[in-house]
Parts: structure tokens; sequence; C-alpha cells
């Protein structure tokens, strides 16, 4: 009875480390999949957002843009800011403020 208890845990252990193996190995593949997707919804995005900038440059308004770092637990995260004005207009950056 011991001994086929001892061979029983075996195979247990053996079923639950290929068990682990396994969602490992699905965990790396779903954590890929994420990466691949990730990267073509950002492919996607500045394809639109280079349209976009096309088309608003074509109606006469010209687009300043400027990264924004933010700081987040996994490290730096680059961000895309956007403003717009008027083509004969000087960028909101240079613009004269009086009071």
């Amino acid at each position: 009875m011991l001994e086929t208890l001892s061979i029983h845990s075996a195979n247990q252990i053996d079923r639950i480390s290929g068990t682990q193996a396994a969602n490992k190995q699905g965990t790396m593949t779903s954590y890929l999949t994420r990466q691949k997707h990730a990267k073509e919804r950002l492919g996607a995005a500045l394809q639109k957002m280079n349209d976009a900038i096309r088309d608003v440059h074509k109606s006469g308004i010209d687009v300043d843009i400027s990264t924004l770092t933010i700081h987040t637990p996994r490290g730096p995260m680059v961000q895309v800011d956007l403003k717009t004005f008027r083509a004969y207009d000087a960028p909101p950056v240079l613009r004269l403020v009086e009071e």
C-alpha cells in the first residue's frame, strides 16, 4: 500500500509539474500574443493619427506635437500630446500673450 501511494504521488507530481509547465508556456504565449496585438494597435493608431494630421493640415490648421514622459512603476512611459493652431498664427508656444 505504501509503495502504491508513493508511485501515485510521483505520478501526481509529474502531472502537476506538467500542468505548471503548460501554464507557464500558456502564459508566455498569451503574453507574446498580447504584445503582438498591442504593436498592431499602435501601428494602426499611428496611421490614423498621421491621416488626421494630414487632413487637418490641408484644412489650414497646423499641429504642434510634443512628448510627455509619465513615470510608472514599470519605468518611464512616453505619450504624445497634440496642439493645433491656425497655419498663419504662431505655434501656441511662441504666441505673445498680453495682459
